[in-house]
Parts: C-alpha cells; sequence; structure tokens
C-alpha cells in the first residue's frame, strides 16, 4: 500500500516540475542590451551600403601619418 502512495508522490512531483520547466522566461528589461563594441579583424567583410543605413557592430580601421613627436617642456624649475 505504501508503495502506491509513492508513486502519487513521484507522479505530482513530476507533473510540477514539468509546469516550471514550460513557463516562458522573463524577457530582459527594457534599456538594457547586449553592448555592440566596434572591433578590427583581418580579413573581416566591409558592407557596401547605398543611402544612409545604420551598421551594427561595424569595423574599426585607421590608416594615416603615424609620427613620434617630442615635446619638451621646462616646467617647474627654480627662477633666480
Amino acid at each position: 500500500m505504501w508503495w502506491v502512495i509513492g508513486i502519487i508522490i513521484v507522479v505530482m512531483l513530476a507533473s510540477i516540475v514539468s509546469v516550471f520547466m514550460m513557463m516562458p522566461k522573463e524577457p530582459p528589461p527594457p534599456g538594457i542590451t547586449p553592448l555592440a563594441v566596434p572591433s578590427t579583424t583581418t580579413g573581416k567583410v566591409i558592407p557596401v551600403l547605398f543611402g544612409s543605413r545604420m551598421i551594427g557592430n561595424s569595423s574599426v580601421t585607421w590608416w594615416g601619418d603615424l609620427a613620434i613627436v617630442m615635446v619638451a617642456s621646462n616646467a617647474g624649475g627654480k627662477k633666480g
């Protein structure tokens, strides 16, 4: 007789667990989105667009005249 009560308890627990597993997940709060940070990668395809459009996760490219400029200053010496 005890085994019947055990089976009833197992079936009830299994049904409760299955109900909780089927519940929909809560959506993230509004205003919180994953960060879309620009990145650089070798070989990444550059999209060609016509008109004005928003590009998500765009690539960062830099090409310029890179030069080192020495800056010298006489700051904080004694005046006399």
